[in-house]
């Protein structure tokens, strides 16, 4: 009975070692830097009704940092065109700390 206890402990602790190690990997990887820069997109288009572009974002969610490049919203209403373009933004944000 203590051999297989000893064996759910330690495969209980592997997995939770998994699952930290894979999210974290996750957190740095470019697929999702991808998701959360297609997620910015998204978001200033549905609540400005413009159409959104980002050539480059990078995000340090352990270090709180982000930048984002080439920044771009524009629309051709019949009121006339609008265009707003910033080339950089680099900023931080409050984070957790392991």
């Amino acid at each position: 009975m203590r051999t297989s206890r000893k064996l759910l402990v330690i495969g209980l602790v592997a997995l939770v070692v998994g699952v930290a190690g894979s999210a974290i990997w996750y957190l740095q990887s470019e697929i999702f830097q991808k998701s959360v820069q297609a997620a910015l997109v998204r978001g200033v288009q549905k609540n400005t009704g413009l159409t959104c572009t980002i050539d480059r974002f990078h995000l340090e969610i352990f270090a709180g940092r982000f930048a984002l490049g080439g920044f771009r919203v524009r629309s051709s209403s019949a009121s006339g065109p609008l265009s707003f373009s910033v080339e950089q933004v680099k900023g931080r944000f409050a984070s957790f700390h392991c």
